[in-house]
């Protein structure tokens, strides 16, 4: 099931020039979580103070109402993240209940907020899920002083130092296995 989410966005971007054009933003949900179209759903820009520190990744969130204090569990006037309030629907949970819990999306897509792509995890977890964003374009390897490719990452909160390269390639693989071994399930290229 798909929610259209009409907005005048223009001039953000995130790594794509998609994001500067588009108008309306698809989000999907589960058949299970259709009566999320009733309320009115809003997006917050990459950017957007949301507390202590910017969003890079854009978010549906609803504003909650006079009359939906009941509804969602929270007071009036409490901002409701659509991948939170589908992971406590998920969970069993009510939305005020759920602990500080991260909601990752399996996918990386922030607008796939279908229930297989939503789940629970700590801050280290969801970091582990994120898009490489260094200038090679490969996540763990960078290059030293002297030109080579050093691979190093972190297992267990433990620097872990895999040796240095004559070749991106050569470096990219072994980044990326040890990186399927450490990370497991939220292992991301």
């Amino acid at each position: 099931m798909i929610i259209k989410i009409y907005t005048n966005i223009t001039t953000k971007t995130i790594n794509s020039e998609e994001w500067e054009t588009r108008k309306v933003n698809r989000i999907k949900i589960s058949d299970i979580d259709k009566d999320l179209k009733l309320y009115t759903w809003n997006i917050i820009k990459p950017g957007h103070n949301r507390g202590t520190r910017k969003t890079h990744i854009p978010y549906a969130i609803h504003t909650v109402g006079k009359f939906e204090e009941e509804i969602f569990s929270v007071p009036e006037g409490s901002m409701v993240y659509m991948h939170r309030l589908i992971l406590s629907r998920k969970l069993g949970l009510k939305y005020s209940e759920m602990p500080e819990w991260q909601t990752d999306h399996r996918n990386g897509d922030s607008f796939d907020n279908t229930r297989w792509n939503i789940r629970k995890c700590t801050v280290s977890q969801n970091m582990l899920n994120r898009p490489c964003r260094n200038k090679l374009g490969v996540k763990h390897v960078r290059i030293n002083k002297w030109g080579k490719y050093e691979v190093a990452l972190t297992i267990k909160d433990k620097f872990t130092y895999l040796g240095s390269f004559e070749t991106l390639e050569e470096a990219k693989i072994v980044a990326d296995d040890a990186a399927k071994k450490a990370h497991k399930e939220f292992y991301h290229e």
